[in-house]
């Protein structure tokens, strides 16, 4: 048995230093794990484990500690040619006369190929697997690739076919032709429309119309769904198509004076002046509040107001049969 391979003890509690962690010859000294003792590793001497060695008498032996740890080695232990002998110097808390010792480090034993773990055996089985199963499907792809085609544009028709039960049953029926709806009440054909299904629509005003056409005000000039003007009665659209449906209305027409300029003007003027711009439901109203005339005189214009607004700009737009009321003063 080589000096390394020794099996050393602690001389305080007989514990097995070989098997501590942290315990090695290179060291100057161990801690014990077990007792917590200081024990001098480079003395080269530890006690056996039915040893009664005290550290005490060893530390103050004046002998060659080298000398004793060289007679343990045998001839087949030590090679000077492997170069595997490493030279300790003594450290500075242990006595001069200590020598450097030759310890005898062994290097790790290499990890070979047949030795593989059990699982990277598994995991190269496994990847051999994969490899034999990519290989069989690439093979069997390419034999059966007319089969693939054809199974493919069968998935895309069923695809297709699926899809197209689903749309028509989304679809609903107009139930009137397009020109059946022109010229009609817009807010009668928004109702049937709604009656069948349908959600999405959209109304606008088209101003157009002359006072002497208000009767046609409010008919459907045109109706879309989607980008189709033209359509039957049978023809089918997703209820939630936009439908856009275009109604007439009067033109407006700017007022022709504004609220800040009416002072000290006579009402017949001011009801002049709207009924020229084309207003046609233009009344006047009097107020008795004119006792002597000095303050105002008697025809002035009070207040007016255009829709109930008594504020207004001539810039203002409003349909001509808007109300328009003119106070002004009397006795």
């Amino acid at each position: 048995m080589s000096y390394l391979d020794k099996e050393c003890y602690c001389p305080y509690c007989k514990s097995q230093l070989n098997i501590q962690n942290g315990f090695s010859f290179r060291n100057s000294k161990h801690i014990c794990t077990e007792c917590g003792r200081t024990v001098p590793v480079k003395m080269g001497r530890f006690a056996s484990e039915n040893d009664d060695y005290d550290v005490e008498d060893s530390v103050s032996e004046p002998q060659d500690i080298r000398s004793d740890a060289v007679e343990e080695f045998t001839e087949n232990d030590i090679r000077i040619e492997d170069a595997d002998v490493e030279m300790i110097m003594p450290d500075d808390d242990i006595d001069g006369s200590e020598k450097a010792e030759a310890v005898d480090v062994q290097p790790e034993p290499v990890k070979k190929d047949e030795e593989l773990s059990e699982f990277d055996e598994e995991a190269r089985k496994l990847e051999e697997f994969n490899e034999r199963t990519e290989r069989r499907f690439r093979a069997w792809k390419k034999q059966n690739m007319a089969l693939i085609w054809k199974i493919r544009g069968i998935t895309a028709a069923v695809v297709v076919l699926i899809a197209a039960v689903i749309m028509l049953s989304r679809l609903t029926k107009v139930g009137y032709n397009s020109i059946d709806l022109i010229n009609r009440n817009y807010v009668e054909v928004v109702h049937q429309l709604e009656e069948n299904g349908f959600t999405d629509i959209e109304t606008v005003p088209s101003e157009e119309l002359e006072i002497a056409e208000k009767g046609r005000e409010n008919t459907v000039k045109s109706i879309k769904f989607g980008s189709k003007e033209n359509f039957d009665a049978d023809d089918r659209f997703m209820k939630g198509k936009n439908i856009k449906i275009v109604y007439r209305t009067l033109k407006k027409i700017n007022l022709p004076i504004s609220s800040k300029k009416i002072d000290d003007m006579n009402y017949t003027e001011v009801m002049e002046k709207f009924e020229k711009a084309g207003f046609t439901n233009v009344s006047v109203e009097p107020v008795h509040d004119l006792h002597f005339g000095v303050l105002h005189f008697d025809g002035e214009v009070d207040e007016v107001y255009v829709d109930g607004e008594k504020k207004f700009s001539d810039k203002d737009r409003c349909r001509p049969d808007v109300g328009i009321v003119i106070k002004y003063h009397t006795f």
